[in-house]
């Protein structure tokens, strides 16, 4: 298989309160919540998968209310020759 520089990315987007900033540098660790109840693994499970796959995230507030959590992955294109 020949790697390949394009790259897909998906975003989501909210309009809550957004991310405070005490909280973003953790908010892809393990067991992290600020809400109540909360297990805190939806986002380390997904820092993970993203991770593994040579991908990228980012998490920024929106101007104006909200925030967007974004991840890029890379695109793989097999070869015409791949086994």
């Amino acid at each position: 298989m020949i790697a390949s520089t394009v790259s897909s990315t998906v975003s989501v987007r909210d309009t809550g309160i957004g991310i405070a900033p005490e909280h973003a540098y953790r908010l892809f660790d393990a067991f992290f919540t600020t809400t109540r109840g909360g297990k805190g693994i939806g986002l380390a499970m997904c820092r993970s998968i993203i991770d593994a796959h040579g991908g990228t995230k980012l998490a920024f507030n929106n101007a104006g209310h909200g925030a967007t959590f974004q991840c890029r992955l890379p695109v793989i294109e097999a070869s015409a020759n791949a086994e």
